[in-house]
């Protein structure tokens, strides 16, 4: 790991977000010490927007992709794209009907206009799902990169490659009109290695250290794991299905997905953070001793910067919601430092 330079950029950029979510993308930009003379981001959903708000002072559009023409994305000339769009069509647990899926329209929006528009953007970042890479909607745009002559580069990569004790095993995409300079077949490798770069500022900015023992010391957990808010506690009902039950000292956690804190089956880990009695025989002999992960604690695995915030007014249920959704910054920073690479 080496510290990582500031870009030196000869000019503002402008950026487009499409599907900005809570701003994860932003985070990204602003981390790396972007500098921009404008940035457009879409969201759809209205929580996410007020998180965004929040946090950069600026309110997406809240309108469908769909509606953005051709016409004004040339006029706009945008730099930089970057885009995370709807994974449903692609996920473990969805039917994967692709490009078929109604949620995957406005993204084929986007290939249609990147196809045919005058002024296509000089780098383009995209973040999906694993199995987005073998489907449709990702060879459509292969093939529109190389008729608009892009080169590009694609990533599967996990927070735990690069020193976070989390999975989140994503697809990555980085596209841009100058050729990358390293020797690659530009295919979608799996856990594929990238250098990691650490940002500028970094103690002052995020609240964890890379490469941490354990999820204790990543999170600087202090002795008394038994003061935390009674919200979090695991209720006797909630431990009839198999739990993934991690302690202090456990070396790593599962992928947050959007349904944590509703379920626990597959959502994410929880967090024992008392000892029992006697070996435990069945689910039950967890009562009161199991808790959810906090909302900033999973911001935190998800390479989020200490200044990164909620608004007042969102429940712990809508928290977890947006950051399953969202992406992990401190990865994507990594690729994003590949993207910009001279």
């Amino acid at each position: 790991t080496m510290e990582a330079a500031t870009p030196t950029q000869t000019k503002q950029f402008k950026v487009i977000e499409f599907y900005s979510g809570i701003g994860g993308m932003r985070m990204v930009l602003d981390t790396a010490g972007i500098k921009y003379s404008q940035i457009i981001a879409y969201e759809i959903n209205e929580h996410a927007n007020a998180v965004y708000q929040a946090n950069f002072n600026e309110e997406p559009r809240q309108t469908d992709i769909r509606s953005v023409t051709k016409e004004f994305l040339d006029s706009f000339g945008a730099d930089i794209w970057t885009m995370s769009p709807p994974c449903q069509p692609h996920t473990r647990q969805g039917k994967r009907l692709d490009t078929d899926d109604e949620r995957s329209k406005s993204y084929l929006h986007i290939l249609q206009v990147l196809s045919t528009m005058e002024n296509p953007p000089n780098m383009i970042l995209l973040e999906n799902v694993k199995n987005f890479e073998e489907s449709d909607s990702c060879s459509n745009l292969l093939k529109i990169l190389e008729q608009r002559d892009y080169d590009y580069r694609q990533f599967l990569l996990t927070p735990s490659q690069i020193g976070i004790p989390n999975e989140r095993l994503r697809y990555y995409l980085v596209a841009r009109r100058t050729p990358f300079q390293d020797k690659d077949s530009g295919k979608a490798e799996y856990l594929r290695s990238i250098d990691v770069k650490i940002p500028p500022n970094f103690e002052d900015r995020f609240a964890f250290k890379l490469n941490c023992d354990t999820i204790g010391d990543f999170l600087k957990f202090g002795d008394d794991l038994e003061s935390f808010d009674q919200e979090y506690l695991l209720k006797d009902n909630q431990l009839k299905t198999f739990l993934d039950i991690i302690t202090r000292d456990s070396t790593g956690s599962c992928c947050f997905t959007k349904s944590y804190g509703r379920y626990f089956h597959g959502s994410g880990s929880v967090l024992q953070f008392k000892k029992l009695e006697k070996d435990p025989e069945k689910m039950e002999d967890f009562s009161g001793v199991l808790r959810m992960f906090t909302p900033e604690e999973v911001m935190t695995l998800q390479g989020f910067p200490k200044a990164f915030t909620f608004p007042a007014g969102l429940t712990k249920i809508q928290k977890y919601k947006l950051l399953g959704n969202s992406i992990n910054v401190f990865v994507i920073y990594q690729v994003f430092n590949f993207l910009l690479t001279p």
